[in-house]
């Protein structure tokens, strides 16, 4: 029985037999060829609580899709937008941008219905849009692709978040803060020419007491002091008691008289950087 084949496409070959049966090789694509990858190829997590003014919401067993922009050459993330879902609701989107050399947390919205179970929530459902004026955020953590690869699924691991916002439906607004959020697994990411590396955040640089910029509390002052933008300072004047000698009270209100014979109290110098006094006694 005779035999041909012909070529017929690169990847395709047709052979008639002389009873004019054809045959037709495998179609499908090199074993070389990959898929596409997308965001949703690269599968992470979510770990802790979102802090709000109306409860808390849980995302340990949440997860997180991401999509991120690193630069080409130096391999520094310099955008990522994140959204952490769970199934009982409350979908939160973030995105972070490198502005001016510096984290800062641009846009977000979350979405709150009865399955978020927040306690405070009640007339509160709805999609609320983060006011960015006001919003402050950053990543810490590992934020070098250290790759070659165009796109590429980026490990997650040490990631977390810095930061607080106001979230507002036009009526109502949510205060959050994201300092209890770590992420995990992965999150996609492509190269890009624009932009510049953040630098690094670290949270309480100026504040001891208080909360800072992001929303970390810092610390509390000893008794007898106040937290002033971040300061602990001496309690605001005029001195409250209890008064008297003993450790943390304040000095009993006194009237001394200067060189001239002019009398001063002793309260009237609270707030004084220093206080000078030279007593002479003769006997």
């Amino acid at each position: 029985m005779g035999f041909c084949c012909s070529a017929v496409l690169a990847f395709f070959t047709s052979c008639s037999s002389g009873d004019g049966a054809t045959a037709s090789a495998d179609a499908s694509p090199p074993e070389d060829v990959q898929p596409m990858l997308t965001a949703e190829s690269c599968v992470g997590g979510v770990l802790g609580t979102l802090d709000t003014s109306i409860g808390n919401i849980g995302y340990a067993s949440g997860t997180m899709q991401g999509e991120a922009k690193h630069l080409a050459q130096e391999g520094c993330i310099t955008e990522l937008q994140l959204r952490f879902a769970r199934e009982e609701g409350c979908q939160l989107d973030l995105t972070l941008q490198s502005v001016e050399g510096a984290w800062a947390l641009t846009g977000g919205n979350l979405a709150v219905d009865e399955k978020c179970a927040l306690t405070d929530a009640e007339g509160s459902f709805g999609v609320y849009a983060m006011e960015s004026a006001d919003a402050t955020g950053a990543l810490v953590g590992p934020q070098v692709y250290n790759g070659s690869d165009e796109v590429a699924c980026m490990s997650a691991a040490g990631l977390s978040l810095l930061g607080k916002a106001t979230f507002s439906d036009g009526q109502n607004s949510i205060e959050v803060t994201f300092n209890n959020l770590s992420v995990s697994g992965e999150f996609f990411t492509a190269t890009t020419e624009t932009g510049t590396c953040p630098i690094e955040a670290i949270a309480c640089v100026d504040a001891f007491c208080g909360a800072d910029e992001y929303g970390v509390k810092c610390g509390t002052c000893d008794i007898g002091y106040d937290c002033d933008a971040g300061q602990c300072a001496l309690n605001t004047c005029p001195p409250q008691p209890p008064f008297g000698t003993h450790p943390f009270n304040s000095l009993t209100d006194l009237t001394v008289y200067d060189c001239d014979g002019n009398p001063v109290q002793l309260h009237e110098l609270c707030g004084a950087p220093v206080g000078y006094f030279n007593l002479l006694a003769g006997w």
